[in-house]
């Protein structure tokens, strides 16, 4: 549709369907072509002597449609299944197609003026008004008025009201570019501090132009806005026209290789979505000065702490699409939008902006209805502050992970350990002999131990859910330091489910202080799911450790598990700081059959802080 509307506002040679009315196609300035009916449209050009005409016989099947919602929706269904065809001339008609297109398009923006009946005549030049309000921002307004100024297009005016600027600095900048302004028949109005909307009327009341051009004092035009504009709303009949615009930064002016930082296309006049979204325009936007005081301006939103807030040009916009008035899009970036966190966007109440958008829509339903757009309007505002939260959440986490990464090189040696070494022997359970598992003693009533083509630990419980079993590995590490250490292992199951993790079905540690105290009960327990499950958690030891007590645990449970990968060894910086490579992990699985990278810190899976005394982090 932007590429349609594209065509026809910039007065080319080409199809412009969209933004015509079947009326216009009544009477096509084709050379001894009189008027008739036809059965097809093409480009929506619904006559026989149109370009259809131009097109073989053979052809105007595959390319023409039935002038009907329904009859275009056919064409255009089809052409997506198909294909577009490339339709071929009628023969001996190639002499006499150019010239053809051409007169038609070369007349319908004309056409367009006349019927709308606004405008000067053609070939004159209406006079149009730009408008821009400033406060306390004397350098930007000096490069906004410079691109006023600039324009390409001769009969205007440059209107600047200042809101209430402070300060002997500014009132002095302002003298200055005052006396420029009426050297280029500009003006100048110096206002006490009142609402944004209040002010953009003050200027639109002193404008003489038949159409108004609203500008931010931080915009810089394009020398091409003013003719673009009035082009366009003169060829499509519109009331109000929303261009594009570049964005960038800074206080110096854009340059002429300036390198945008986006480029932002408003939707256009769709209310449904404009309850929500600013999807109509910005408030640098070009209107009818009729059009502008028929719709009794901006809303001046005068509250009574005398508090302003932003939405002034998306009130306008949503109250001018609801009453009937023909707003469009003008699909070209022609002005330079400066982003700035000092914006009144980005300190003005949300609350009062929401309540201002909302506004237009409240006049349009009945009364009882109010409260639903306020529930509404207030759900989708919630819906997005938690979308905002969690980025802020997930960069937080990026963050700390690169702080403990750096904190931790710096409390640890720097001597770096295969990511394989692990203190649990055997823990892979690969070795051993007569049922049982090398290095592990039986826990409770034991377990099974298989070495098929792999090894795993299995318990079965399956008389009755009484049944304590386990394996068991106590391990001497005797580290002089608080040491964290990372410990884990991986288990499957097919049990009766409970409703909570629990010590039952875990790996199940106690630690042996060098002073003989003991802390029990640090466990990560199993979900108790057929396929293998992963989990990881880190020790942080109130003293030395000097022995830890390694327990695959299943007990009162009915069924059977299955452990595999156990393993326990210091935490290390490699392992904190490869939390900054989200590609490393995928579990935290050690064995010789598993080398992959441990991940602690990182919100892409759960690692547990183990607590003593059956204590559970959650996280």
């Amino acid at each position: 549709l932007h590429r349609v509307q594209d065509c026809l506002w910039a007065g080319l040679a080409c199809l412009a369907s969209a933004a015509l009315a079947p009326e216009d196609l009544a009477n096509p300035p084709l050379r001894d072509a009189p008027p008739a009916p036809s059965k097809y449209w093409t480009g929506g050009l619904g006559v026989e002597k149109s370009l259809l005409d131009l097109v073989h016989p053979e052809d105007k099947e595959e390319v023409g449609f039935e002038p009907t919602t329904e009859g275009l929706a056919r064409a255009l269904l089809g052409a997506l299944k198909r294909g577009v065809v490339a339709a071929r001339l009628r023969p001996g008609t190639k002499a006499d197609a150019t010239v053809d297109f051409l007169a038609l398009h070369r007349n319908l923006p004309l056409q367009r003026m006349e019927k709308a009946g606004r405008g000067a005549p053609p070939g004159e030049e209406p006079l149009v008004s730009i408008l821009i309000v400033h406060r306390d921002r004397t350098k930007l307004l000096t490069q906004a008025v410079g691109s006023a100024l600039g324009q390409d297009y001769r009969n205007l005016e440059v209107i600047v009201v200042d809101n209430g600027s402070t300060g002997r600095e500014v009132k002095h900048e302002l003298d200055k570019l005052e006396e420029e302004l009426r050297t280029h028949t500009g003006r100048m109005f110096r206002l006490q501090k009142t609402t944004l909307g209040a002010a953009r009327n003050f200027a639109a009341m002193k404008a003489r132009g038949e159409y108004l051009l609203f500008m931010d004092d931080d915009n810089v035009a394009n020398a091409n806005e003013v003719r673009v504009l009035l082009t366009a709303i003169r060829a499509s009949g519109a009331d109000m026209l929303a261009p594009g615009n570049d964005q960038f930064q800074g206080t110096k002016p854009p340059t002429s290789d300036q390198q945008s930082l986006g480029r932002w296309m408003p939707l256009g006049p769709d209310p449904s979505t404009g309850f929500f979204k600013d999807c109509f325009g910005d408030a640098n936007h070009f209107v009818s000065a009729s059009v502008f005081r028929s719709l009794g301006g901006f809303s001046p939103a005068v509250h009574p702490w005398r508090e302003d807030s932003t939405g002034e040009d998306w009130e306008l916009f949503a109250r001018a699409t609801l009453q009937g008035y023909h707003v469009q899009v003008v699909p070209f970036p022609l002005y330079w939008y400066r982003r700035s966190a000092s914006s009144l966007g980005h300190v003005s109440s949300g609350q009062l902006y929401r309540g201002r958008t909302r506004g237009p829509y409240t006049q349009a339903v009945p009364q009882s209805l109010e409260p639903l757009l306020r529930l509404v309007q207030g759900l989708h505002h919630g819906i997005q502050e938690a979308h905002v939260e969690q980025a802020h959440h997930m960069k937080m986490q990026d963050l700390l992970s690169t702080l403990l990464c750096q904190q931790f090189k710096s409390l640890t040696s720097t001597k770096k350990e295969p990511m394989e070494w692990n203190l649990v022997v055997n823990g892979n359970f690969t070795q051993g002999k007569n049922g049982m598992a090398e290095a592990w003693t039986s826990y409770g009533e034991g377990y099974s131990w298989f070495v098929p083509s792999d090894g795993y630990l299995s318990m079965e419980s399956l008389e009755g859910g009484g049944r304590v079993m386990g394996a068991l590995q106590s391990l001497l590490i005797r580290h002089a330091d608080r040491v964290p250490l990372l410990v884990g292992a991986r288990s499957r199951a097919e049990i009766d489910h409970h409703s909570e993790l629990h010590a039952d079905y875990s790996l199940y540690i106690d630690l042996e202080y060098d002073d003989g105290s003991f802390s029990y009960g640090y466990m990560l327990p199993f979900r108790g799911a057929a396929e293998w499950q992963t989990v990881t958690g880190v020790i942080f030891p109130a003293r030395p450790v000097r022995m830890v007590h390694m327990h695959c645990m299943f007990r009162y449970r009915r069924g059977s598990a299955h452990f595999d990968d156990v393993y326990i060894r210091p935490l290390t910086a490699r392992d904190v700081c490869l939390a900054e490579n989200a590609t490393a992990f995928e579990d935290a699985a050690t064995s010789k059959r598993h080398k992959k990278s441990v991940a602690v810190y990182r919100y892409t899976y759960h690692t547990e802080l183990l607590l003593p005394h059956g204590q559970h982090s959650g996280g």
